[in-house]
């Protein structure tokens, strides 16, 4: 699913400058049904993101608001969940085989960002206190202009390059950005359109 060319790139910046974005990462016909999937999720399946884990969880409005349903591995062979899988199964295996990263997991979430919803600057591992290894974020927003105008940008801070202003990335249908989780700040801006995409992690440890 995923080209020879999109993994190679990938993972060659993913080791020179600790994260990357590639345009149409998927194939278009596989791109739209997800994003048709992603759309046609009622609310009443999405519920609202938290920060922290097991007892540790809560929910803060002053750090993010978009709602979120976990891709389900034990879906049908067919399943739009499967399809985002597959691809990542195949990033999984290349990035250790080229960059020996030793990942072992991968779980991902759909994530609906309404008007107005954000998700505050954060880091998804802080070393050393995490799993999480590798961070994705697809896509799947049809007509997305490629400037400011709907808001909804992934700022991204620091990687190995240790920029000074952070890179603005539009959430543009079927982009697809990787990146180091640990120690990688990163936020979204207030989105002035719903905004869909599929957040995911590569972990060396169990979840």
């Amino acid at each position: 699913m995923l080209s020879s060319a999109t993994l190679n790139t990938i993972a060659e910046q993913l080791h020179t400058a600790g994260w990357c974005a590639v345009d149409d990462a998927l194939p278009k016909l596989a791109a739209h049904r997800l994003a048709a999937h992603a759309i046609a999720l009622p609310d009443a399946v999405l519920h609202r993101a938290g920060v922290g884990r097991a007892a540790q969880r809560q929910t803060l409005d002053t750090l993010r608001r978009d709602t979120i349903v976990w891709l389900e591995p034990n879906n049908p062979a067919d399943a739009p969940d499967q399809l985002w899988l597959g691809a990542m199964a195949q990033l999984q295996a290349h990035l250790n085989q080229h960059l020996f990263l030793g990942l072992k997991a991968y779980e991902a979430h759909y994530a609906r960002y309404a008007t107005g919803a954000f998700y505050g600057r954060h880091v998804d591992a802080f070393k050393g206190q995490s799993n999480r290894f590798i961070s994705t974020v697809y896509y799947l927003n049809a007509d997305w202009p490629s400037d400011a105008n709907c808001g909804g940008e992934l700022l991204l801070y620091g990687g190995l390059e240790h920029k000074q202003h952070p890179t603005h990335i539009a959430p543009m249908m079927g982009r697809l950005v990787v990146f180091l989780s640990e120690g990688t700040a990163h936020e979204v801006l207030p989105a002035l359109r719903t905004r869909h995409s599929i957040a995911g992690w590569f972990r060396r440890g169990s979840s």
